[in-house]
């Protein structure tokens, strides 16, 4: 389990720009890493679920 910990969030790490920014990118690349981060999950325990949810309106940011 330990080299399953180790796996998932080496993955995660060197994507963690695009799955932060996953709203913004088109529809083909948030389904290609939403299918490897459920790949990776299930890699790590396997039968886990998730849900990620999308804010209606992005914000704005003040400066």
């Amino acid at each position: 389990m330990k080299d399953a910990t180790k796996h998932f969030w080496k993955w995660f790490l060197e994507h963690k720009n695009s799955l932060k920014n996953l709203m913004s990118l088109d529809y083909k690349k948030q389904k290609h890493y939403l299918f490897w981060m459920n790949w990776h999950l299930q890699f790590y325990f396997p039968g886990l679920e998730y849900i990620i949810v999308f804010p209606k309106v992005k914000k704005k940011r003040h400066r």
